[in-house]
């Protein structure tokens, strides 16, 4: 069994509790990666996220999505 797997519910929650907890995720990870001495020592470059880069993320799959189930892709 998979464990920290978000369950189901998560995904069909509102669009602004999905994005927070998106945002919050990516935080600890951003975190994570500069508390390590070898992740830090290879300076990836970890963009600043906010609400609304995730929102129009999901805003652009969604249209790409739309698109290829009309298009037939």
């Amino acid at each position: 069994m998979l464990q920290h797997h978000p369950t189901c519910s998560k995904f069909h929650s509102s669009p602004s509790k999905l994005t927070s907890s998106i945002k919050g995720q990516y935080k600890r990870i951003a975190d994570r990666v500069r508390d390590d001495p070898v992740m830090e020592s290879l300076a990836i470059p970890l963009p600043n996220i906010n609400v609304k880069s995730i929102s129009n993320f999901f805003r652009r799959e969604e249209k790409m999505a739309n698109f290829r189930a009309t298009v037939g892709l």
